[in-house]
Formats: C-alpha cells, sequence, structure tokens
C-alpha cells in the first residue's frame, strides 16, 4: 500500500501502549546542493532512539539515528544534534544520486521507502539493520496504524536531465500523539 506524504500515520511498535505518528514531506531545499538530497530526522526526546532508514538501488543503506549517528554506505558517522527539552533533530549528510534512492515508478511519480526503527538497547549501532525493534508490519485499519518495514511514499515528481533541485526528506517522529 503507498502512502501519501504530509499525512499522519500511526505506527504500533511491540511493548508500546500507544502507536507512535510519523509525517514524511518532501520538499525542495535551497540549503541542499543539486541532484543530492539529505534526511531530516525530528523526534521527542525520550530513552529509546528513533531510527529512520532507505536503501538505494544499487544496493546502500543510509541510516540516521536520533542520537546523531548515522551510517551511508556501510561507514558510520556523526551528525549535530539540535536538542531542547522536547525534541531533537538530526540533519544527515548530502547524499548524492537522489534517482537511486527515489526512483520513478513512472513518468510523473517518485516513490521513497523509508523503514522505521526503535532501539532501546546500548549500544546503537547504526549500520546494523538486525538492531530495531520492529513495528508490526500488518496494516490494522481499526488502530489506523500501518506496517513499517518498508512505509511507502509516493510523490509527484520526476528526474530530469541537466539538473534537480536538491530535496530535503523531512520526517517528524511524533510521541504521544497518537490515539
Amino acid at each position: 500500500m503507498s502512502l501519501s506524504l504530509d499525512t499522519l500515520y500511526g505506527i504500533a511498535f511491540p511493548g508500546k501502549e500507544l502507536p507512535d505518528a510519523i509525517i514524511v514531506s518532501v520538499d525542495d531545499d535551497p540549503g541542499v546542493p543539486d541532484d543530492h538530497f539529505m534526511l531530516d530526522l525530528e523526534c521527542s526526546a525520550d530513552l529509546s532512539v528513533e531510527k529512520v532508514r532507505m536503501d538505494s538501488a544499487d544496493g546502500r543503506s543510509l541510516a540516521l539515528c536520533a542520537d546523531g549517528q548515522y551510517c551511508l554506505a556501510g561507514n558510520p558517522g556523526l551528525v549535530y544534534v539540535d536538542e531542547d527539552i522536547f525534541t531533537i533533530r538530526v540533519l544527515s549528510p548530502f547524499v548524492s544520486d537522489p534517482q537511486l534512492w527515489m526512483p520513478a515508478v513512472d513518468a510523473d511519480t517518485l516513490e521513497l521507502k523509508l523503514y522505521f526503527t526503535l532501539i532501546d538497547e546500548d549500544p546503537v549501532l547504526p549500520c546494523n539493520d538486525s538492531q530495531p525493534t520492529e513495528a508490526d508490519p500488518q496494516d490494522d485499519p481499526a488502530n489506523a496504524t500501518v506496517g513499517a518495514y518498508p512505509m511507502v511514499f509516493h510523490f509527484e515528481g520526476q528526474w530530469q536531465k541537466g539538473g534537480n533541485k536538491g530535496k530535503k526528506v523531512t520526517v517528524i517522529w511524533k510521541k504521544d500523539s497518537w490515539g
């Protein structure tokens, strides 16, 4: 099932009383170089570490964690964490070849597949895809939740020869706002 951008979706994780809520948007961003994109992860401050991951068509992976760790194509690193009492925000490094990460599904539609996970144990290993606490992969219309492995978003757009505006994929992970 494909999902719409800028829409609140609940994800039910094991051991959590209420689902978390996820909003994803994709915007042109003058701060991102042409033909690049970046992930912007915003989540609430708590003890578990949120992680968002996407995979490219050529087998690379980009994971971004709320504690400022990231992993790009098997290479871990750290990014700046903008944190206050309520929220945490981290930005991935710039990533090239967006058409490999957000492929076209038809002439005017792009596809974005994001994996959402929670990590409750130490240490957080951003390059370890087997570490997360998995969300229920089944859709549950009664609770308005969706499977999270992966969440697939379709959005209007196309890649053109000669350059594309830089994109920022914003992921807002809302706690205690669902149910």
